[in-house]
């Protein structure tokens, strides 16, 4: 499963999380966000419980996005 994430949750989902995971940062203007998109969202589908998959969009946390470049 492909979850969003926000500012709040990032410290919590991701940073302090030894399991295996991936974190998406996208923008809905963006073509190869667009084009990426249904590819990770099977990903997460075939990995489910394996690894956890992550969205941030990145015009809505531009903090995030600025930390972690």
């Amino acid at each position: 499963m492909n979850l969003d994430v926000t500012g709040k949750e990032l410290k919590k989902e991701v940073t302090e999380n030894l399991n295996l995971l991936l974190v998406h940062f996208k923008t809905e203007w963006n073509g190869a966000c667009q084009i990426l998109a249904p590819v990770y969202d099977d990903l997460a589908n075939a990995y489910k419980g394996t690894a956890k998959f992550f969205t941030i969009d990145a015009e809505k946390n531009k903090t995030i996005v600025q930390r972690y470049g």
